[in-house]
Formats: C-alpha cells, sequence, structure tokens
C-alpha cells in the first residue's frame, strides 16, 4: 500500500522544488509524481532528490518513477 508523500528536487544545489507524490515502501519507490510548471531552463542540473514521508522521515536512497 502507498503512503501519499511529498517528493523534493534540488537544482544546482540551492532551487527546491517540492510536489505531492506517492511512496510505496515494500519497493522503495517513488511514483506518481505531481509535475510543478516551471522553466526547465532556469534550474540548471539536478543535484538531489528525495521523499519527505508524513512522519518527516527523509528518503534518499529510493527508485524514482517520473
Amino acid at each position: 500500500m502507498s503512503i501519499r508523500a511529498k517528493y523534493t528536487s534540488v537544482w544546482d544545489d540551492s532551487i527546491e522544488l517540492t510536489s505531492d507524490c506517492e511512496y510505496e515502501p515494500d519497493t522503495d519507490t517513488c511514483f506518481d509524481i505531481d509535475s510543478v510548471d516551471v522553466n526547465v531552463d532556469a534550474l540548471g542540473m539536478l543535484t538531489d532528490e528525495y521523499v519527505t514521508l508524513p512522519d518527516g522521515t527523509v528518503i534518499r536512497d529510493c527508485i524514482f518513477e517520473y
């Protein structure tokens, strides 16, 4: 059973974009990530991404399905 969570992508170590997602703990997979309306040319390079669960737990090492 998946958990509604937050997906955060970090660009050039400074720009953070957060949106809703689903996280499946049994498979350690983040999926159904909501899109964010942003000028992708202004973002630069993806430097980090993680999932935050409702209890505040941050998960960095999981499978991201875009």
